[in-house]
């Protein structure tokens, strides 16, 4: 994915994904222009940069099991 389908994917899951979906994002093997990852524990929000120069802040919701 490039960076503009990045923020279109993060977007569509209002800026809340789950721990598969952040998974998939954060691959660096599929998406080699990720250049770092920041996680905020105060502010629970993740913080992510491309080689580009775009940053994405999302949420991950909490893993649920039943």
């Amino acid at each position: 994915m490039y960076s503009q389908e990045l923020s279109d994917y993060i977007s569509f899951h209002n800026n809340s994904l789950t721990p598969d979906e952040y998974s998939y994002i954060s691959n660096r093997y599929m998406h080699p222009q990720i250049d770092h990852i920041r996680y905020n524990p105060y502010d629970d929000l993740i913080t992510m940069w491309t080689s580009d120069k775009w940053q994405f802040d999302f949420k991950v919701k909490e893993f649920i099991r039943y």
